[in-house]
């Protein structure tokens, strides 16, 4: 469903989503949930385990972009409700 991205910039830590290019699993959009380019950002290797897990490694949770993280549930709860 989802990919977890980092900035590529030592010390600079947000964890984003993209979500990724169709038919191509595994492979990061060209933008992140929250709208920004992913081009200069690191694949993190975390795969969620089940459906309906968290999206990024319980070690960073501190570190999540809101936004990102906002519309990834809203995601959930419209796939949920349909």
């Amino acid at each position: 469903m989802s990919t977890v991205r980092l900035p590529a910039q030592p010390g600079l830590l947000v964890v984003h989503v993209a979500y990724p290019v169709p038919d191509m699993p595994g492979t990061p959009g060209p933008v992140t949930a929250c709208g920004i380019d992913t081009a200069s950002m690191v694949k993190h290797p975390w795969q969620p385990f089940a459906p309906g897990s968290r999206w990024y490694p319980p070690y960073l949770a501190l570190c999540v972009c809101s936004r990102c993280d906002r519309a990834v549930r809203s995601q959930r709860e419209h796939t949920h409700a349909l």
